[in-house]
């Protein structure tokens, strides 16, 4: 099946230069900080498009209620609650949140067969929003040291790894959360992303993704980046773009399923009953989002910028976290003739045995994790202080130097040539990457 989809919707896109200091293209804001992913990006000129944009800004950052339609079991109560000025929030599983938690707990039962099945009375995520729910349950995060590094500029790095443990307090939930035969508790903690460049990426031709997908290795470089296969709000098989497994296809089926499963709105994709959200609402959602600037690189020099980005290069990184993605064919005007650098491929890949949860979804495995875009990495410590200072899917990376070594499996080369950088050349790669 895989081969035939690859085979029936692949294009081939000439690519196009463009400097890694424009990775928005017309889409680059001029601004440096929340301001540049909350406004309208400088191409977006039409005066409706524009106004949606900015509406949207109200639903995304206010705080939904049970008479507007939040569940009874819910995460946050606001999307901006989970990302904080459109970025991460803090890793919290103990709903300290005015509004609940900004941290995803996955809940399921893993089968023999390696297939989840979700704890679906509660949309197969823990309903952190609710504290004495959160207390009777006896959820912890639990810090584990892994492995210590030392680097070249001298500084000492330790990797710690997240750890669930539940211990519930009253029967009903023991009763709830026992497997049946040959079944297994698991669960998978994920932070909340950055919300950033979300139209852009929608707007990538399947064809450029595909042409840079690689099952089998083919050209023999150790990189096996392939695309999941999912069904979009339309009922099609699509590649997916969005998620940490790139489980979602398209921006309106990922904001459908985190209202209804993160915050318990049923809505026009997503429901059991009846719409809770209006449809204008929701569009203003999307457009919220779609429409929203790429954060400017905050560059001090621009040549070592430069020569940072060529040993980024250099050293494997850009195998994965792909620059200079040329967008062509899509419906709206404004997206298309655009070169850009999310520094993603959008593409699934195995990052060892030490980043595998337990849960698969779609053609990936618990290994198997979308390249997830760079534009904008520097902006959640600025905005959100040491609230937004943590990486990769569960947040145990403290660093970008952690997040780095983490990588094994297919990533496992670049971590290694990133290990044998001198001094110099680790802080040029480091400050181009603070400065995204």
């Amino acid at each position: 099946m895989l081969r035939a989809f690859l085979l029936g919707t692949f294009t081939f896109v000439c690519p196009m230069w463009s400097s890694p200091d424009n990775p928005g293209g017309g889409f680059t804001s001029e601004f440096f900080n929340r301001d540049s992913v909350q406004l309208p990006a400088p191409k977006i000129l039409d005066p409706g498009k524009r106004a949606s944009q900015i509406s949207g800004f109200i639903p995304f950052h206010s705080s939904f209620t049970r008479r507007r339609g939040l569940g009874p079991l819910f995460t946050n109560s606001s999307c901006g609650g989970c990302h904080l000025n459109n970025a991460k929030g803090p890793v919290d599983v103990q709903a300290q949140g005015v509004f609940g938690s900004s941290t995803v707990v996955m809940i399921g039962f893993r089968k023999p067969d390696g297939k989840i099945r979700p704890l679906r009375e509660w949309n197969g995520q823990i309903p952190l929003g609710d504290k004495r729910f959160v207390r009777d349950l006896g959820i912890q995060l639990k810090r584990i040291k892994d492995e210590s590094f030392t680097l070249s500029n001298g500084r000492r790095v330790t990797l710690y790894k997240n750890v669930i443990t539940l211990n519930p307090r009253t029967r009903a939930l023991r009763r709830k959360l026992s497997p049946q035969r040959g079944e297994r508790l698991v669960m998978s903690l994920r932070i909340s992303p950055p919300m950033v460049g979300m139209g852009l990426i929608e707007a990538l031709p399947s064809g450029v993704i595909l042409n840079r997908a690689d099952p089998f290795d083919n050209d023999r470089d150790g990189i096996k980046g392939f695309v999941n296969l999912v069904k979009d709000v339309d009922g099609n098989t699509k590649i997916g773009r969005f998620g940490f497994k790139s489980q979602h296809p398209s921006l309106e089926r990922q904001i459908g399923f985190a209202l209804f499963a993160e915050m318990g709105i049923e809505n026009k994709y997503f429901k059991k009953s009846k719409k809770e959200i209006s449809d204008l609402t929701f569009k203003e959602l999307v457009d919220y989002l779609k429409y929203a600037g790429i954060p400017k690189p905050r560059i001090q020099n621009r040549e070592r910028f430069l020569q940072g980005y060529d040993i980024f290069v250099r050293i494997g990184c850009e195998k994965c976290h792909a620059s200079n993605l040329t967008i062509t064919g899509y419906e709206e005007p404004e997206f298309n003739d655009e070169t850009i650098s999310p520094f993603s491929d959008f593409l699934l890949h195995n990052l060892g045995a030490k980043m595998c949860d337990d849960f698969s979804q779609g053609l990936a495995s618990g290994c198997d994790w979308r390249t997830t875009p760079l534009w904008g990495l520097g902006l959640s410590g600025i905005e959100n202080g040491r609230q937004g200072r943590h990486f990769l899917h569960d947040g145990r990376a403290k660093s970008i130097e952690e997040a780095i070594l983490w990588h094994g499996g297919e990533g496992h080369s670049a971590k290694n040539q990133f290990l044998g950088l001198n001094a110099d050349e680790l802080n040029l790669l480091l400050e181009f990457l603070r400065s995204l």
